[in-house]
């Protein structure tokens, strides 16, 4: 089985996320949708590579790299809307 694990790290503090229980026929299925997701193509950028272990890979790393940005721009929300929280405290505080 798989046991993917990742780290975000943010000025507010540390999130660490686990994965044990994904098992080797869930992963296969991850893999084939993210090659139907995130499609490499030759230079040509129309012309599909062919399916081998790195180009999975490649595929997979698009969707990380989605995955990260999406989780970057809720950190950073989070973090202006915990910093506009703690100036309208210290507002109500005067």
């Amino acid at each position: 089985m798989a046991d993917i694990k990742w780290t975000v790290t943010t000025s507010a503090g540390v999130v660490e996320n686990s994965s044990p229980t994904l098992s080797d026929a869930n992963m296969t299925r991850f893999i084939d949708w993210a090659w139907y997701a995130y499609p490499q193509f030759q230079a040509d950028g129309t012309t599909p590579k062919p399916r081998n272990l790195a180009n999975e890979a490649a595929a997979v790393r698009e969707w990380m790299e989605a995955q990260w940005q999406g989780t970057k721009a809720n950190v950073i929300r989070w973090e202006e809307n915990e910093a506009a929280q703690a100036a309208r405290d210290a507002i109500a505080d005067l």
